[in-house]
């Protein structure tokens, strides 16, 4: 899998861009500010329907425009040379319209079902040190491209937590309600929570071998999956009751949940170093490249956002030498002796 080319229209600061890529290496050199990360945001965006910035729609259209546009065309069977397009209509004041092959979607499910990416940026390091809804937010995020089941059944989590959440800040409860709430909720949850152990526990297998490489043959990592509910879930629930009437929201469940990851016997949270941490990341993220490899039997496209230029030469090496058969797109203000032989695409 690998794109071919992207067109731009009133996207962020880019009012008309067309862009050619290379199917291994593309360098996006610029000086900050030039719009480099808004090429790969579009990219991304063709993978998920939304921003890895955890932008609005309104942030992605130029201006005082309407709409803005993605066109991107991307190859999907590289040994039968399958092409296809993805459209993607933005608009301020009403639902957008993603088309695939000029036929209209009817959400996202279908469009991650077509086109993987995988992007390592700045933002990715606050995985390791901060709150829980940022690893959670990690894992979600990559189970949702590969299992449709687990999308829907988040999605439905999340619609009745917040309807139960609602139901708790009423001054008079209705205990009969909460009751179908909580069999509902408790239901999703156990389908999440298996899967989540499942690939967890894939993710430690796959990143284990990447991590020894990356670090020279000096570090072991580890992810622990760490359950706020262990036990009962239905039963759980039930028994904090009167503690969620009293604080007005749901204060157990997987919403909760975090991802423990050690790094040589220690938490990383506590004790690894900057550059431990990035050499963390850079290993999750190779091994969900590896994952979507091996389940969907095509390679996603790696985005790696202003982030190349901080690894040492030796992780450098590493990552080179890993991802030798995959697009990948970098994002740098100076050329790299790294790619020597890459694509490059200077933004004015």
């Amino acid at each position: 899998m690998y794109v071919k080319k992207i067109e731009l229209r009133n996207f962020r600061n880019h009012i008309e861009k067309k862009i050619e890529f290379d199917k291994k290496i593309n360098l996006i050199l610029g000086e900050n500010a030039k719009g480099k990360t808004n090429i790969v945001e579009a990219i991304n965006i063709c993978s998920y329907g939304k921003s890895f910035r955890n932008a609005k729609d309104l942030e992605l259209i130029n201006l005082d425009n309407e709409n803005s546009n993605i066109k991107m065309s991307y190859v999907y069977d590289e040994i039968y040379d399958v092409e296809k397009i993805i459209d993607i209509e933005i608009y301020k004041n009403q639902k957008n319209i993603i088309k695939i092959d000029n036929k209209k979607i009817k959400n996202y499910v279908q469009l991650m079902e077509n086109f993987y990416s995988v992007v390592f940026a700045p933002e990715d390091l606050k995985i390791i040190k901060e709150d829980p809804i940022k690893r959670r937010t990690f894992i979600d995020k990559e189970l949702c491209q590969i299992d449709k089941k687990y999308f829907l059944n988040l999605r439905e989590y999340r619609k009745i937590l917040k309807n139960r959440n609602n139901i708790l800040k009423n001054e008079k409860i209705d205990s009969n309600f909460l009751d179908i709430l909580d069999e509902q909720i408790a239901k999703r949850a156990e389908i999440i929570i298996k899967k989540r152990e499942e690939y967890i526990k894939l993710l430690n297998n796959v990143s284990k071998d990447i991590h020894y490489k990356i670090s020279g043959e000096k570090e072991k990592i580890y992810i622990e999956y760490q359950k706020n509910i262990n036990g009962d879930y239905l039963n759980s629930l039930k028994n904090n009751r009167n503690n969620d009437i009293k604080y007005k929201t749901t204060g157990l469940g997987i919403h909760k949940d975090d991802i423990k990851i050690i790094i040589n016997g220690k938490d990383s949270r506590k004790y690894a170093s900057q550059g431990q941490q990035r050499s963390i990341i850079l290993s999750l993220k190779i091994a969900q490249i590896n994952i979507i490899t091996k389940l969907k039997e095509e390679k996603p496209v790696f985005i790696l956002d202003d982030v190349f230029s901080e690894l040492d030469n030796n992780r450098k090496k590493a990552l080179v030498d890993i991802l030798q058969d995959i697009q990948i797109f970098i994002t740098t203000t100076q050329q790299e002796e790294f790619f020597d032989k890459s694509h490059i695409i200077e933004i004015e």
